[in-house]
């Protein structure tokens, strides 16, 4: 049994208005993903906020997904472990790393590119005087119909983690 952790981890959650009609990949192995990448986030992050954006790569045709924490930001030697692909590579496990590696494994397996950074000024609009946390991002293939190319929708809340 998972005990709920006594915080609350303010959520902003940002899609564009048409996204996609279709999907090139199992939507149910992108909603685990994202699933993975918040429940993650929610654990790693003590103070601040998570953000989760879905938005296309308008010269790409591609999808791309951002979870954003404000968590101490990974180690260097870390973030080589979670993209190691070996299935018996210990670091993939390690409770320590957050259960990203659950959304890793699924990207890959959907043929998803994905990848790690640290979070910057320009990214952080909240809290200018913490550049702590990770951004992890996921590209995937994506089939558009009409025109996509329309404002940005934001929808916030507060999630308990």
């Amino acid at each position: 049994t998972i005990a709920p952790l006594s915080k609350k981890v303010p959520i902003v959650f940002s899609m564009e208005t048409s996204l996609m009609n279709l999907v090139a990949c199992d939507g149910l192995a992108l909603f685990r993903i994202a699933l993975s990448l918040l429940s993650a986030a929610c654990d790693r992050t003590k103070r601040g906020s998570i953000s989760l954006r879905l938005f296309t790569l308008k010269e790409e045709s591609t999808i791309a997904i951002e979870c954003e924490d404000t968590a101490t930001s990974l180690l260097a030697k870390d973030v080589n472990l979670l993209f190691d692909n070996s299935p018996d590579v210990c670091g993939l496990t390690d409770p320590a790393l957050g259960g990203i590696q659950f959304a890793i494994s699924l990207a890959h397996s959907i043929g998803s590119s994905c990848g790690v950074r640290g979070r910057s000024l320009v990214d952080d609009q909240q809290d200018s005087d913490s550049v702590d946390g990770s951004v992890f991002w996921f590209h995937l293939p994506a089939s558009f119909d009409g025109d996509y190319w329309n404002e940005n929708s934001e929808i916030t809340g507060e999630v308990a983690s």
